[in-house]
């Protein structure tokens, strides 16, 4: 994407325009069952914050169950490690402030599982688990008022900043 076509588009809208060719890129590998890792070297440091900030933030702005439960997959993936550093890499001290309170929170119930086992993490843990089901609707509201703020925002910003390092590079 050029400066050009940066300049006009509000900030969701040059994110997710931005964020769909890796998207296509990801689903394409995934359905290929290709190397992931490759893919995600073939891409920019910003391209690679962009997209594991970016869909995270879009799977768990849906409720406070999905914030559960996308924040305990992330970490069973081995992607919450990746999360991390995209807050880092957007200077995203909010939203690094939120993560870092859901890895505690999820640490001390004996998170991250392994992979294999993620299927015992339910979105309906929270129905079950009173303290579990406060600390999610708390965190939820955090995110969703750090998650234009932060993720958008600095996103958008670092895409005005560096339009060339958000082209999709050749695998």
């Amino acid at each position: 994407m050029g400066l050009d076509q940066t300049n006009g588009l509000g900030n969701e809208e040059l994110v997710r325009a931005c964020f769909r060719p890796l998207l296509a890129a990801y689903k394409e590998a995934s359905a290929a069952n290709r190397d992931l890792t490759a893919l995600f070297r073939s891409w920019t440091s910003g391209q690679r914050a962009l997209f594991i900030s970016y869909s995270y933030a879009v799977h768990v702005l849906e409720s406070p169950q999905e914030a559960y439960w996308w924040s305990a997959f992330f970490m069973a993936q081995g992607r919450w490690t990746a999360l991390r550093a995209s807050a880092d890499e957007l200077d995203a001290k909010l939203f690094a402030d939120v993560l870092s309170d859901i890895e505690t929170e999820l640490r001390r119930r004996g998170h991250p599982i392994a992979l294999a086992e993620a299927h015992r993490i339910q979105r309906e843990d929270l129905g079950r688990e009173e303290t579990l089901s406060r600390f999610f609707v708390e965190v939820y509201e955090r995110l969703t008022s750090v998650a234009a703020k932060d993720v958008i925002a600095r996103s958008a910003a670092a895409i005005r900043l560096a339009p060339e390092e958000f082209r999709l590079q050749a695998e």
